[in-house]
């Protein structure tokens, strides 16, 4: 779970690999995300700007996203290989 600067959104992730959004001021749930992750949702975090999401899986991936338009910019592969 995680929440803008501004108390204005909350991000949860669910054990299905989805991430909900709700707006704080109003209580009232917005979205849910497209699963887009290969695994389960470990962490999400927040940009210093509050402009993109990154979430990690069980699988090591880490996803960037684009909060205005929910689209993935990004993925990372966290790797052990030397």
């Amino acid at each position: 779970m995680v929440i803008t600067k501004d108390d204005y959104y909350l991000f949860v992730a669910d054990s299905g690999g989805y991430i909900r959004q709700f707006c704080i001021n109003n209580r009232e749930y917005l979205d849910m995300w497209l699963n887009f992750n290969e695994g389960r949702i470990y962490s999400i975090c927040l940009s210093n700007d509050d402009s993109q999401l990154f979430t990690s899986d069980s699988r090591g991936f880490i996803k960037q996203w684009d909060i205005a338009t929910q689209e993935l910019i990004k993925t990372y592969k966290n790797s052990t290989d030397a």
